[in-house]
């Protein structure tokens, strides 16, 4: 944007100056000092002065160019970000002995979440709550996420083979940009009745 601006206030100030000391062909400076009795002084500081006003006008065209194809380039990195998937691995809960795998991915101010919790149907039994802590490289909590564990809970789909139960859960929440770069890694909780 700052080469935009640049670049218009080029393009204003070569108009001023083409304004002031004028643009013509060569043969035709030839005429107007003969009209105007101009000094040769003055001719060359006109003529001067016109090619510095076009080469201003030039500049912040391209200025106004650059700006505009770097403005492009970063609407496309965001866009990029915008549909970027993360998988932050697996976090063992200390309490049930849960495992969980935690997939995100953001979108137009939402973050959306996949976490895969495995373990035994006696592991489940008692929790309510699964929590989702996420937190930047360096530990500190920049979220907390939490769904209940209830049959009646949409966003869950169990599948059960033999002993052990997988539970999915998959949701979505509103989620500013700046927080998902800073995403490093996360804490898998749960609450229990």
């Amino acid at each position: 944007m700052i080469f935009n601006i640049l670049g218009l206030f080029l393009d204003l100030i070569g108009v001023l100056l083409l304004f002031r000391f004028g643009i013509l062909p060569n043969n035709l400076w030839e005429h107007l000092l003969m009209d105007s009795g101009m000094s040769e002084k003055d001719q060359k500081k006109h003529k001067r002065w016109s090619k510095v006003a076009v080469a201003i006008i030039f500049i912040g065209f391209f200025l106004q160019l650059f700006g505009t194809v770097t403005q492009y380039q970063n609407v496309e990195q965001n866009n990029k970000l915008d549909h970027l998937k993360i998988d932050l691995g697996n976090e063992q809960n200390i309490t049930s002995g849960l495992i969980g795998n935690l997939e995100i991915k953001y979108s137009e101010n939402r973050l959306s979440y996949k976490m895969v919790v495995s373990g035994t149907q006696a592991q489940f039994s008692h929790i309510t709550r699964f929590w989702i802590f996420l937190e930047d490289t360096d530990g500190f909590k920049i979220s907390d996420i939490n769904e209940k564990n209830e049959s009646e809970n949409e966003n869950i789909t169990r599948h059960f083979y033999g002993d052990s139960l997988t539970t999915t859960i998959k949701n979505q929440i509103d989620f500013e940009k700046l927080d998902f770069n800073e995403i490093g890694n996360w804490e898998f909780k749960i609450s229990k009745d």
